[in-house]
C-alpha cells in the first residue's frame, strides 16, 4: 500500500499532495523488504540500506511536514535539521527501546548520522579523544516465520501496514554496548509516527498553511 492510502487527509489538500513524494520514497523502503529473493539470486536483505532510507525521509519529514511546536506560528524559521529530527522524534515515534537514556539524540548520534556521514562508523577521533564511541550497531530483519529466507511478500506487508504495531518485535533492541536494529520493525514504527503526526490538528494546520504558500522546507 502507499502512504497515500493508509493516511488520507481530506482535509488538506496541499498536505495530502505531498504525499505523492513520501509514496515515491517509501515505495523504495517497501521494494526493498521484499529481500532476499534466492529465487532470483537476490540473497542480501538490503538491512542497512532500509535503515538508512527511513532515518533520511524521517529528516526529510522533520523540515516539511513537521514542525517543532513553539515554531509553528512561523512561515520559516532558523533551527538546526538535527534538533529538527530530534523533536519528531520525541514527538511522535511510537516505541522507544528500554536502556536509552536519551532515544531521539541517540537515534540521530549513532544511526541517521554516522550512516549518513561515515557509513556507520563511530567518530573515531571523539571516542579516541572521550571514550564516546557509539554503540556496535547490528542490522537485521525480523522476517516471516513461514519463509524466513525471504523477504515480506505484496500481501504480507498489505495486510500489516494497516495495523498500527504491525510486528511484536520493536525497532531497536539495545543490549549492552549494541543496538539490534530490525529494519522492518523500523518501517512499520516510521508509518506509525506519520500517523500520529498527521492526527496531530495544529502540525497537519501549520503545514497546510505553509505549502499554500509553497514554503515545503520551512527552514532558512
Amino acid at each position: 500500500m502507499l502512504v497515500s492510502q493508509i493516511v488520507r487527509l481530506p482535509g488538506y489538500p496541499r498536505v495530502q499532495e505531498f504525499f505523492n513524494v513520501l509514496d515515491m520514497h517509501f515505495s523504495d523502503v517497501r521494494a526493498m523488504l521484499q529481500l532476499p529473493r534466492p529465487d532470483v539470486g537476490i540473497d542480501t536483505g538490503c538491512n542497512l540500506a532500509v535503515s538508512a532510507t527511513l532515518c533520511n525521509i524521517l529528516s526529510g519529514i522533520s523540515t516539511t511536514l513537521y514542525k517543532p511546536a513553539h515554531l509553528l506560528d512561523d512561515l520559516q524559521s532558523a533551527y538546526l535539521s538535527g534538533k529538527a529530527f530530534q523533536n519528531l522524534v520525541q514527538d511522535f515515534f511510537p516505541r522507544w527501546p528500554p536502556g536509552a537514556e536519551d532515544f531521539p539524540k541517540e537515534l540521530y548520534d549513532y544511526a541517521r548520522n554516522p550512516l549518513v556521514h561515515s557509513v556507520g562508523l563511530p567518530d573515531a577521533a571523539r571516542a579516541v579523544v572521550a571514550d564516546q564511541a557509539g554503540p556496535r550497531i547490528v542490522y537485521a530483519r525480523v522476517l516471516h516465520s513461514p519463509h524466513p529466507k525471504q523477504g515480506w511478500t505484496t500481501q504480507e506487508l498489505n495486510d500489516l501496514e494497516g495495523r498500527g504495531y504491525a510486528i511484536g518485535t520493536p525497532s531497536i533492541v539495545i543490549t549492552g554496548h549494541q543496538w539490534l536494529f530490525h529494519a522492518d520493525s523500523f518501517y512499520f514504527d516510521s508509518i506509525e509516527l506519520l500517523r500520529r503526526l498527521t492526527s496531530d490538528v495544529a502540525q497537519m494546520q501549520a503545514a497546510e498553511r505553509r505549502f499554500q504558500q509553497g514554503v515545503y522546507n520551512w527552514r532558512r
